[in-house]
Parts: structure tokens; sequence; C-alpha cells
């Protein structure tokens, strides 16, 4: 975080250095390997951080199947409405293989699919 002037550059950090640690992930993962990634940034909704996760598979060249997603636990309550209470997101996706994977838009169309 030492990257960030100011407050608001905080956030683009984070995402940057969450997504440079999914692309070495992917990188280290061998084909059909399970990588669970988390975040527990207030700063990014699950839809961004899905977003950085396939952005990091389209840069490490490798195709990701999303297994699921998953939530708190009881002792963090999500309130509906405020959504800074859903900081904590889990992710668990399998890696299907090196070369034809999805371009960013069509992960955005199918995010419930591919990652």
């Amino acid at each position: 975080l030492g990257m960030a002037s100011r407050g608001n550059a905080i956030p683009k950090v984070v995402a940057a250095h969450k997504k440079d640690l999914n692309v070495l992930a992917f990188g280290l993962l061998a084909p059909e390997g399970i990588l669970v990634t988390c975040s527990r940034s207030r700063h990014f909704d699950e839809m961004l951080f899905g977003g950085l996760v396939a952005e990091a598979a389209n840069d490490a060249k490798v195709r990701a199947l999303l297994i699921e997603k998953r939530l708190p636990c009881r002792d963090h309550p999500v309130l509906l409405g405020v959504p800074e209470t859903a900081h904590l997101k889990c992710l668990v996706v399998r890696r299907i293989g090196r070369g034809c994977y999805l371009a960013i838009s069509e992960l955005r169309c199918r995010h419930d699919i591919f990652l």
C-alpha cells in the first residue's frame, strides 16, 4: 500500500496487488488444480473481486471454472442494504488448462459459469 499517495488510490493499489497474487497463483497451479482465493477488502464488491480473478486467469493464459462462492460465517453477518458488511469474499476455482481462455467481455456475461 506504500505506492498509494492519496486515500482514493488505495483501492486501485489493493486491486492491483490482489490481481498480481492471483496471476502468480494461476501460473503455479497445475491443470485441474484448485485455487481458493479470498478477500476481506471493503474497497470492492463480489463482482469486482470476481472480475479481478477473471483478469488474473486471462493474464496467466489459463481457463478457470468457478466451482463455488463462499459467504462469511455467522459471526460476520451481512446486513441487507449495508454493502460495507459484505467485505468477506471467497471464490473456489479450478484451472482447466492453458490457452483457449475466454475474453474478459465474455466472462462478464457468463460470470456464473466461468472466471
